[in-house]
């Protein structure tokens, strides 16, 4: 899939594909006019056969939007989950924090919340780009807290 359309601004990107798809629509119309339509010999006939084929095709397209739709909304709830699981994970942690001495206290929670800041600034937007699973420093992060 084209990623650079998400770096352009979404009216722009409705309009490229708009125009995209009309542009192609017209085109397939003009052939078919042109090309097909004039050595078959078409008459009034046909409508009946072309408008059971549009019905159909509706039916379709309209079933096949419908699980694009659903198929979006499980993978945005999904996401929405994880996120929330890991926000709560760290926020436990940095409470748990709390009982260790001082100087030990201090060291982790800020580890944490480079941990929390990186995982905000740069994993999600690499995500993002579609390129999150090269990111590997997060889990050098953490490991290298849990080795002290």
């Amino acid at each position: 899939m084209p990623t650079w359309i998400y770096h352009v601004n979404p009216r722009i990107a409705a309009w490229i594909i708009f125009f995209f798809i009309e542009f192609f629509s017209l085109f397939g119309l003009w052939l078919i006019r042109r090309v097909v339509m004039r050595p078959l010999q078409y008459h009034e006939g046909v409508h009946e056969a072309v408008s059971g084929t549009v019905q159909a095709i509706g039916v379709f397209y309209g079933i096949t939007v419908g699980l694009i739709a659903a198929g979006v909304w499980t993978t945005n709830s999904n996401a929405s989950d994880l996120v929330s699981k890991e926000a709560t994970s760290i926020a436990s942690l940095y409470r748990d924090l709390g009982g260790y001495p001082s100087p030990t206290r201090e060291e982790l929670r800020l580890q944490l919340r480079n941990y929390t800041v990186f995982i905000i600034n740069d994993a999600w937007p690499a995500q993002k780009e579609g390129r999150g699973q090269t990111l590997v420093q997060g889990v050098r992060m953490m490991a290298m807290a849990c080795q002290r």
